[in-house]
Order: C-alpha cells, then structure tokens, then sequence
C-alpha cells in the first residue's frame, strides 16, 4: 500500500493535532530556519527547497518540507518522508524539528526528533 499526499497530510496532523482552515504560516520565518544548524544538517536530504505545507497554530509556525529517500531505503514518491520545522516568531532557531517517515503498509508512521535520534516512536496514521 503506498501513502498519497493526503495521506501523508493525515500523518502530519495526527502527529500534531491540526485544525482545519489554520493560517499560513508567516513564510518571512523561512529565512531563520534556512540559517539553522538543524536545516544545514538536512539539506542535503531535502528534495525541494520549498514547503510543502505550512500553517500556523497557537503562536507556533509549521514548515513541511518532502525529503529524498534513504540510500538504502528506495521508496516510491508517495512513501518519502518529510521533515516538519516548528518555528516562533521570537527564536532564531526551530523549537523542534522532527522527521516523518510512513511505513510501507500505510497504516503507521516513525516520527524522529532531528536534536535526539533516538526518541524515535511510530504513530497511527489517522483513517
């Protein structure tokens, strides 16, 4: 079973219980987040340079950005993980940075904390 885009968006508001109809994140907090030691680290992972989701919640802003697949961990396009960025408008530097990676059935997703790699847990993907 492979995850689509939708599917994927689901992991991500599992994991971090999104509303509908957020607003966008103030996208001028880019510019930090490019600057941080943690975007360095995974850059080179990085498929595109440009979100693909972002939206703001509770004075917190979100950036979804698509990662290439592992090395040795081919996927199909719609199983790669994402990387997600949570900015504040008064830090230089992510609150958090966590890497979402769907398993093959569809049905659960490892979610890693980018500062402490082994904090790794698995959430359900939401129906």
């Amino acid at each position: 079973m492979t995850v689509s885009s939708a599917d994927r968006h689901a992991i991500i508001a599992t994991q971090y219980a999104l509303g509908e109809d957020l607003p966008c994140a103030d996208l001028a907090l880019l510019v930090p987040l490019k600057k941080s030691p943690e975007y360095r680290t995974i850059r080179p992972r990085v498929a595109k340079p440009r979100a693909i989701d972002a939206w703001q919640e509770e004075g917190l802003h979100f950036f979804v950005f698509e990662l290439k697949a592992a090395e040795s961990a081919p996927a199909q396009p719609s199983e790669l993980p994402v990387v997600v960025f949570t900015m504040h408008p008064e830090e230089t530097a992510p609150v958090s940075v966590a890497i979402v990676t769907p398993r093959p059935d569809g049905e659960e997703a490892e979610v890693v904390n980018l500062r402490d790699p082994g904090s790794a847990y698995i959430v359900l993907v939401a129906p």
